[in-house]
């Protein structure tokens, strides 16, 4: 009876993890929730996070990072 109990609250557990509405990490306007160098190196185009301006030397390596922190995610990008 115990296992079978298991079985069925790890089944459902599973099944709301799994169906849990999809979080978008990025708004498309704004640098809310982001870390990094925004005022010189990255900037919003077209409604995408991009890095430099083609123009100017960008003179050392820069990140852009959530200040959130997710768990089980699946990551989308272009490059």
């Amino acid at each position: 009876m115990k296992q079978i109990l298991l079985v069925v609250v790890l089944g459902w557990l599973g099944a709301n993890a799994m169906s849990a509405a999809p979080v978008s990490l990025f708004d498309g306007k704004t640098f809310a929730g982001w870390d990094g160098d925004t005022n010189r190196t990255w900037r919003i185009s077209e409604g995408a996070l991009t890095a430099g301006d083609l123009v100017t030397k960008v003179p050392q390596n820069e990140f852009l990072a959530t200040i959130r922190s997710y768990t089980n995610f699946v990551l989308r990008l272009k490059f």
